[in-house]
């Protein structure tokens, strides 16, 4: 079976650069979500708020005084809510897209033709896309304002 050639530079790690600059986007735009008041987490981002979360809360038990009234504020502020989405984002997404990659490196090419692991990234690829498409649209619904029947002021 011929195996593709493979790519120089960054372009080898295509996956693994794809989802750390997911995560980069995606955390800041979960601390933005967070301040909107919507009762819902980013979709794009359910894994990286949860580790925020978890993360947030290993940190007042450990760093901070579980017991205090104000507990939030006995953790340095990037361990705080919303903060921490931006570094659990990266901490989740990184590692899941070198994970990918080495998958895509050297496990993939041994039982897969050059043809399939072309069609396995361009199914990466669709889920990236539609994950930030979807969560775009939610965001645009929440900034735009509900248009009014005519007639009602």
């Amino acid at each position: 079976m011929p195996r593709a050639t493979p790519a120089h530079g960054l372009l080898r790690h295509e996956i693994f650069l794809a989802f750390l600059l997911y995560g980069i986007v995606v955390g800041p735009w979960s601390v933005w979500w967070w301040g909107t008041g919507v009762c819902a987490i980013i979709p794009a981002n359910i894994p990286g708020v949860l580790l925020g979360d978890w993360l947030y809360d290993l940190s007042v038990k450990w760093l901070g005084d579980p017991s205090s009234p104000f507990a939030h504020y006995t953790i340095p502020t990037p361990l705080r809510i919303p903060q921490i989405y931006v570094v659990s984002s990266i901490l989740f997404w990184a590692p899941f897209g070198a994970a990918l990659q080495i998958l895509r490196d050297w496990v993939f090419p041994r039982f897969m033709s050059p043809r399939g692991l072309a069609s396995l990234m361009r199914v990466i690829r669709l889920a990236i896309a539609l994950t930030l498409g979807l969560t775009l649209i939610w965001t645009l619904d929440i900034l735009l304002p509900a248009p009014t029947p005519s007639g009602i002021s």
